[in-house]
C-alpha cells in the first residue's frame, strides 16, 4: 500500500493541472458506450509506467500547527476546470481544499516552481467534533469567486481572492 503525504498528493495535483494544459494526442479507443475520450496525458510524455512529477507544491508556512490542530490536514480536492459550467478555467493557478488547512491557491505559471499565492483558514465552527475547519470541496465560478464547503458543520464559504498574482 502506498502512503500519500500532503506533498505527494500536491505533486499529483500539480501534474494533473499541468497535464490539462499540455495534453497528449488521444490514444485509440477499443470500446465505448455513450462516452467519448476527449483528453489524455502521459504525464509530460514520460508514460504511465514512469511518471515524472514536475514539481512539488511548497509546504505551507503554517503546516506544523495545522497538523497538530485536530481533524484532517492535507491536500484533498482541487477546483476542476469543468467545461460548459459557469466556471473559471484556471491554467496558471490551482485552488484546493486542505481540510484543516482551509482553501489554498498556488500559481503554477512556472510549473517547475509553484508558489502559494493565497490561503484562507476559517476558525473552528461551533459544534465541530474536530475543533477545526474541514474544507472538503472547492469550486471557482466564472467571476473568480471561490466556493468551499466544510465536511461537517462549517457550511459553505464564498471567498474573493484579492492577491496581486492573477487567478487565471
Amino acid at each position: 500500500m502506498k502512503i500519500r503525504t500532503p506533498a505527494t498528493l500536491s505533486a499529483l495535483l500539480l501534474a494533473t493541472a499541468v497535464s490539462a494544459a499540455n495534453a497528449d494526442p488521444l490514444p485509440p479507443v477499443a470500446e465505448s458506450s455513450n462516452m467519448q475520450l476527449i483528453g489524455h496525458s502521459n504525464l509530460n510524455g514520460a508514460g504511465e509506467q514512469r511518471p515524472v512529477p514536475l514539481a512539488v507544491m511548497p509546504p505551507q508556512a503554517d503546516m506544523t500547527p495545522l497538523c497538530k490542530a485536530g481533524g484532517r490536514f492535507g491536500a484533498h480536492n482541487i477546483a476542476q476546470n469543468q467545461q460548459g459550467q459557469p466556471v473559471r478555467v484556471l491554467k496558471n493557478t490551482v485552488v484546493g481544499g486542505f481540510f484543516a488547512g482551509g482553501v489554498r491557491a498556488y500559481s503554477i505559471a512556472n510549473a517547475n516552481a509553484p508558489v502559494e499565492i493565497g490561503y484562507l483558514v476559517d476558525a473552528a465552527p461551533p459544534g465541530n467534533a474536530t475543533h477545526t475547519i474541514q474544507i472538503n470541496d472547492v469550486y471557482v465560478d466564472d467571476h473568480g469567486l471561490i466556493y468551499a464547503n466544510d465536511r461537517f458543520t462549517g457550511g459553505l464559504d464564498i471567498i474573493k481572492y484579492t492577491g496581486s498574482v492573477p487567478l487565471d
